[in-house]
């Protein structure tokens, strides 16, 4: 009786050890795929265009502006009184136009002048 206790345990414990090697194989399959979509979508959207740190750019990268001098900042710390929630709201609605006069499903949202950029 022991022995084919045992015969079972040793089955099942072989029977395990396939499954979780299948599931670890299908897990790093699957992830490849979907690593090679992202790669697709960020090639073929434009985003591989816009983003400046590829080596490619190091010739582009000293041309664009690091600064922001038309954005303003809010400060995080300080009173909240009626002056503050004005100004903050002056800020806000500054950014707000700048982003609803965007055409987001226009003919070409990332285009330099739909994203602001001064090249």
């Amino acid at each position: 009786m022991n022995d084919s206790l045992v015969a079972t345990a040793h089955a099942v414990s072989s029977s395990s050890k396939k499954r979780f090697l299948l599931f670890i194989t299908v897990a790093i399959v699957l992830s490849l795929i979907l690593v090679g979509v992202a790669m697709e979508l960020y090639n073929t959207s434009g985003a591989a265009q816009l983003d400046l740190s590829r080596p490619g750019y190091q010739s582009v990268r000293a041309q664009s502006i690091t600064s922001d001098n038309d954005i303003k900042s809010y400060s995080g710390s300080g009173p909240i009184n009626a002056s503050t929630i004005s100004e903050f709201k002056a800020l806000y609605k500054d950014q707000a136009q700048k982003i609803i006069v965007v055409d987001a499903f226009g003919g070409d949202p990332l285009s330099p002048d739909a994203l602001g950029l001064n090249l």
